[in-house]
C-alpha cells in the first residue's frame, strides 16, 4: 500500500507536465484550426465577393428583308382561308351566302391553278378518252424558194420518228442545203404518250446529250445543225409536242410563233375524292420531272385568225407559193428568212470553203 502511493507521488508532476504539455499542443491545434478557419473563411469571402459578370442577352440578328420565306404548309395555308373566310361571314351582313357546286369547282381550280402542277379538280367522274388513231407522217417540204424545210408533225410515233429521220438526212445532203427549218405542231394531239419517241425526236434537232438520260435509250444522230428553227404552236398544241417544244425552247434551240398552247404534256390519272369528286394529276416520268405542266406561250404572239389557217399538206407540197394563204406561216418564213440574212458572213465562208475545195481537187 505504501509503495501504492509512493508511486502516485511520484507520477503526479509526471501527469501534471504531461497536462501541461497537453494543453500546450492544444492552443497550438486549436490555433492551427483557427487559422485554417480564418483562411477557409478568407476563401469563401473571396468567393462571394467575387462578381461574376451577367451574361447579356443574345441579341437576335436584324432580320434580312430580302431572306427567302419559309415555305409554308399545306395546312398553314388552309387554315388561313378557313379563318378569313369565318371572319367575313361573321363580320360582313352579306356573309358568304350560299355556295352551289359550280361556285366550289371553280374557287378549288382556281386556288390549284396557282400552284402550277397541273392538277383539276371535278365534281363529275371524266368520260373515257376515245383511242386516238396513228398520226398520219408529212415528209419535209423545201418550200420558200428552196431555202426553208417546212415539217408538219400532228403526232409522234417510232414509224414517224423512223421515216422523218430518212427523209431529213436525204434532204441534208443535197448541195444547196436550206438555210431554216419550220416545224409546224398546230394540229399536234397526243397520240400513246410515248415519251421515249419524242424525246428521240427531238434529238434530230437537239444533241442527245442534252436531252434526259434513260438507261437503255440510244439517241440518233443529230441532223438539224447551225440553222434557225422556227416552231408554229397554237391552242390545240398539247401532249407530246409541249414536251418536245419544252425543251427545245428551254435550251434554246427555236423560238415559237402562234398562240399559247393547251397545257397539257402529260396523260392525266384520276383519283375520287372521300369528300366528293374528283381529282386529275398529271402523270409525270421521274426522267421529265423539270417539265411543269403548264401551257408554252408564244415567242411570237400572232394573230389567232392566222394561227387558225393551217395550210393543208397537200396543197403546200403540190404548188408553188401556196405557203402565202397561211398567215403564220408566211410571217414564220419571212422571220427565218431575216434571221439568215443577219448574217451574211456563214454564205461567204461556205463560198469560201468551195473555193479552196476547188482547187484543192484541181
Amino acid at each position: 500500500m505504501k509503495y501504492y502511493f509512493t508511486s502516485i507521488l511520484f507520477l503526479i508532476p509526471l501527469f501534471g507536465s504531461f497536462v501541461v504539455l497537453c494543453e500546450e499542443e492544444t492552443k497550438k491545434d486549436a490555433e492551427k484550426i483557427k487559422i485554417t478557419v480564418t483562411d477557409i473563411t478568407k476563401e469563401e469571402k473571396v468567393e462571394e465577393t467575387t462578381q461574376i459578370p451577367e451574361k447579356k442577352p443574345e441579341e437576335k440578328p436584324a432580320e434580312n428583308e430580302n431572306a427567302p420565306e419559309q415555305p409554308l404548309s399545306k395546312f398553314a395555308v388552309v387554315n388561313k382561308l378557313d379563318e378569313i373566310l369565318s371572319v367575313f361571314e361573321a363580320k360582313s351582313p352579306t356573309g358568304l351566302g350560299v355556295m352551289n357546286g359550280e361556285t366550289e369547282e371553280a374557287i378549288i381550280n382556281e386556288t390549284l391553278k396557282k400552284l402550277r402542277r397541273g392538277i383539276v379538280f371535278s365534281r363529275e367522274k371524266s368520260k373515257e378518252e376515245a383511242p386516238v388513231p396513228e398520226p398520219e407522217y408529212y415528209p419535209p417540204v423545201i418550200v420558200s424558194s428552196q431555202k426553208v424545210v417546212y415539217i408538219r408533225i400532228d403526232g409522234f410515233s417510232e414509224k414517224i420518228l423512223t421515216m422523218l429521220k430518212d427523209d431529213l438526212q436525204s434532204v441534208f445532203r443535197l448541195k444547196n442545203k436550206p438555210k431554216g427549218v419550220l416545224i409546224d405542231l398546230r394540229n399536234a394531239v397526243p397520240h400513246k404518250y410515248d415519251y421515249v419517241v419524242t424525246l428521240k425526236t427531238l434529238a434530230l434537232f437537239i444533241p442527245g446529250k442534252l436531252l434526259p438520260f434513260i438507261d437503255g435509250v440510244e439517241y440518233p444522230e443529230l441532223l438539224v445543225k447551225n440553222m434557225p428553227i422556227i416552231a408554229l404552236i397554237g391552242g390545240k398544241t398539247c401532249g407530246e409536242a409541249e414536251i418536245f417544244l419544252n425543251l427545245m425552247c428551254k435550251m434554246k434551240f427555236c423560238i415559237t410563233l402562234g398562240e399559247i398552247t393547251a397545257g397539257s404534256p402529260f396523260r392525266m390519272i384520276e383519283f375520287p375524292l372521300e369528300t366528293g369528286g374528283y381529282v386529275r394529276i398529271p402523270e409525270i416520268p421521274k426522267e421529265l420531272s423539270e417539265i411543269t405542266p403548264l401551257p408554252i406561250p408564244p415567242s411570237i404572239v400572232d394573230d389567232p385568225v392566222h394561227t387558225g389557217k393551217q395550210i393543208g399538206y397537200k396543197d403546200i407540197s403540190s404548188q408553188i407559193d401556196t405557203e402565202k394563204t397561211d398567215p403564220a406561216l408566211k410571217n414564220a418564213l419571212e422571220i427565218i428568212l431575216c434571221v439568215e440574212g443577219l448574217h451574211p458572213e456563214k454564205e461567204e465562208k461556205k463560198v469560201k470553203s468551195e473555193k479552196n475545195n476547188s482547187g484543192n481537187r484541181d
